[in-house]
């Protein structure tokens, strides 16, 4: 039986998804072509807009802040790429013993992760033409391209949370001096 996707935090820091059913590892690993430097302009603008209605303004925003953004980023893809290149697959694929796959992210990679699943949902919205109304529709049915792009939005922001779930509890665990103080 497939137990659902599971994230902790090991004691090293570390963040272990297991139980990743293959259809979201594929998900996953999408992220790669969705965060490839190629993307049409629209995708370019929807990932970092102008911060003026000047034209000159937004140009010179644009030439200033770019280059080092859209470096970032793809910093960040290339982190989620050799992390995901470590992927374990469980299981043999029986009914009995379904087919899931364990990650290991350490956690230094852990914004950049946050980094590139939110460029990959807005990457996503935008070349489906997803608007805010669609994410929030009542019960989720994958009938075309555009739905099945808001189904992976949503398991992208879901990780994304989980993440960010285990930052803050990395924040609220006791330290070392806290164990001594005891």
């Amino acid at each position: 039986m497939l137990k659902g996707p599971r994230v902790r935090r090991r004691h090293d820091g570390d963040v272990q998804l297991s139980g990743l059913p293959p259809w979201m590892v594929g998900v996953l690993q999408e992220i790669e072509v969705l965060l490839a430097p190629d993307q049409p302009g629209s995708v370019r603008q929807r990932l970092f807009p102008d911060v003026s209605a000047d034209p000159d303004e937004a140009e010179e925003w644009r030439r200033l802040t770019h280059p080092e953004l859209f470096a970032l980023l793809a910093s960040a893809r290339d982190v989620l790429v050799r992390d995901l290149q470590r992927l374990e697959e469980r299981g043999d694929g029986s009914e009995q013993e379904a087919a899931a796959a364990r990650l290991l992210i350490p956690s230094s990679h852990v914004n950049a992760w946050l980094h590139a699943l939110g460029a990959a949902r807005l990457t996503l919205a935008e070349l489906h033409e997803i608007e805010e109304e669609d994410l929030h529709e009542e019960e989720l049915v994958v009938r075309d391209d555009q739905t099945a792009a808001v189904a992976r939005i949503h398991v992208l922001g879901w990780l994304q949370q989980l993440l960010v779930e285990c930052e803050a509890s990395l924040l609220d665990a006791p330290t070392d001096e806290d164990w001594n103080a005891g």
